[in-house]
């Protein structure tokens, strides 16, 4: 067998390893589902439920831990089960976003305000924020309105320590 012919059978056997990988990775994802009654649960690829449908709302799993809603005294409330259906952060928020570097971003709806809450369902930045985006490479966007002031200042949070980067002026 020449080099290039070698080559060729490594560089096919890599793409149909990822193939089989990715199949894999399917097969064993947990997808979001609801049933006519509105209640909402988790299939596998085959369609079989693995957490039964018993919630209002479902979210798609990320970093282990997916978003769910249940209804407390007739209002939604979300909140985070894990992959065995478990409730690993009690339904108490507004609106939640999906972990992104383990950190979930959330709303409280009495305050209308961002904060982040980690996977152990600790609050780390208390809703104070007037917007958020969701954590990236250990940094996330976020802004406080200050009264009087015409500009929305942006600033960047980091993950892993305290450091906050300001463009504009310091709220």
């Amino acid at each position: 067998m020449n080099n290039f012919s070698i080559r060729l059978l490594c560089l096919l056997f890599t793409i149909s390893s990822l193939g089989i990988f990715a199949q894999e990775q399917i097969a064993n994802k947990l997808l979001p589902a609801c049933k006519n009654s509105n209640r909402c649960g988790f299939i596998d690829q085959t369609g079989k439920w693995i957490i039964q449908p018993r919630f209002a709302d479902a979210q798609e799993f990320s970093e282990g831990l997916a978003a769910v809603s249940v209804k407390i005294k007739g209002e939604k409330k979300y909140g985070f089960i894990d992959e065995t259906g478990k409730m690993a952060i009690k339904p108490q928020f507004h609106t939640i976003w999906k972990f992104s570097n383990g950190l979930a971003r959330f709303e409280m709806q009495e305050l209308g305000k961002d904060g982040f809450v980690n996977k152990a369902g600790r609050i780390v930045v208390e809703a104070r924020l007037d917007q958020a985006e969701s954590f990236s490479e250990g940094l996330a966007k976020v802004s406080k309105t200050i009264v009087d002031k015409l500009d929305v200042p942006i600033n960047f949070f980091r993950k892993s320590s305290s450091l906050k980067i300001y463009l504009g002026y310091e709220p």
